[in-house]
């Protein structure tokens, strides 16, 4: 089939999408390209949705050899009563969740794309939706591609000329910290959840027996965090933590963004939909932002694939609105984790605390949170 689809954007969910439909159809994959991508060291968190996603392209068995299974999850609060701990009985599955570098990621996908296709650092200018042409700038040249269908997985931090869209955007007061930390105690493939006065803290299992660690809070707190010498910030790390999972001895390099939560309600263009964080960003307090876009590019293919591409594109508004009505779900139980767990209240603690208490005594409610992580359902 000769019809043209262009990806704007060469991140993870792109290149997934491409995967997808490689052979299909006429692809091209034009990235502007981030500086340090290819050494991206951060911590991805993959969900049993997107382990098939990724069984389905036929990539998996390579990526499991780079990722670290994730058999337990310990949630609890500080100074309260209170916790959950999530294990392999709580999942039908054989991990409940499995951790991967961003460059690892990122190499496995490029090295299963045809070259011919991915155009690494072609920066897209604008779109003419009239007559359906994207131009853009590769190597100092101005240049266009015409297409059928475009699809925008570029992360959906900058507007693109010529699309016009709604959109709802959150600009919290809240930022993340993240960085790998050194730990006295082998991480025996549990991750860790911890709700403190300075914002909820995650450490995950990652590469030579580290954790990564996400700390999310208010900007204030976070960029003093961020400030602070090595020895100072492990100090504090371990005070607001604990000591349940050893102790703290080393930091590397903290990385400091600030958190947007934001969700596509509708394109006002025909052939163009948008995927990943293009069509919704996530507080990271639950992980789920990059799976939630791959199920947007796996079910986009499933579309194309059980319509045809015609009856497909007649069909794109539908299919958008079904995906946004499929997404509700998570994204506002990211959206009401995110609020509830920045808060430091007293009433607010106590709930938390019957919350966790809540899933720490009951499996059938432990099985259905873990589902919902897993399979956005």
């Amino acid at each position: 089939m000769n019809k043209k689809i262009c990806i704007i954007g060469g991140g993870p969910v792109g290149l997934i999408f491409a995967c997808l439909l490689q052979g299909k159809y006429d692809l091209s994959i034009l990235d502007a390209g981030r500086q340090n991508a290819g050494i991206d060291q951060r911590a991805l968190a993959l969900s049993n949705g997107s382990k098939f996603v990724f069984e389905h392209i036929g990539i998996w068995d390579e990526i499991r050899s780079l990722s670290i299974p994730i058999n337990e999850i310990h949630t609890s609060q500080k100074g309260t009563f209170g916790r959950a701990l999530f294990t392999l009985e709580d999942t039908k599955d054989e991990a409940l969740g499995y951790i991967v570098s961003y460059s690892d990621l990122l190499k496995i996908l490029k090295k299963n794309v045809k070259k011919e296709s991915f155009l690494e650092g072609a920066t897209v200018k604008n779109v003419d939706v009239e007559n359906k042409k994207i131009f853009y700038t590769f190597k100092s040249q101005e240049l266009h591609v015409p297409y059928d269908l475009a699809v925008l997985a570029d992360g959906g931090r900058t507007k693109i000329k010529g699309i016009d869209y709604d959109k709802s955007e959150i600009h919290s007061e809240y930022f993340a910290l993240v960085c790998q930390v050194k730990m006295s105690k082998p991480h025996n493939n549990r991750a860790f959840e911890r709700f403190t006065a300075s914002g909820p803290l995650a450490l995950l299992p990652f590469k030579d027996g580290c954790y990564s660690l996400v700390w999310t809070g208010y900007k204030e707190k976070i960029q003093h965090l961020y400030d602070q010498k090595t020895g100072e910030f492990i100090h504090n790390l371990q005070n607001e933590f604990g000591s349940r999972a050893g102790k703290f001895f080393d930091a590397g390099e903290r990385t400091l963004f600030p958190l947007i939560q934001s969700r596509l309600k509708e394109l006002h263009a025909e052939s163009i939909i948008a995927i990943g964080n293009a069509a919704q960003i996530m507080h990271p307090v639950a992980g789920q932002g990059l799976n939630t876009g791959i199920q947007d590019a796996f079910l986009l293919y499933c579309h194309l694939e059980d319509y045809g591409y015609d009856d497909a594109i007649k069909n794109l508004f539908q299919h958008m609105k079904q995906r946004l009505a499929d997404k509700k779900p998570i994204i506002y139980l990211t959206m009401h984790l995110a609020s509830v767990f920045n808060d430091d209240v007293i009433g607010i603690n106590r709930f938390r605390g019957l919350s966790l208490l809540a899933l720490g005594t009951s499996s059938l409610a432990r099985r259905k949170f873990v589902k919902l992580m897993s399979y956005g359902k």
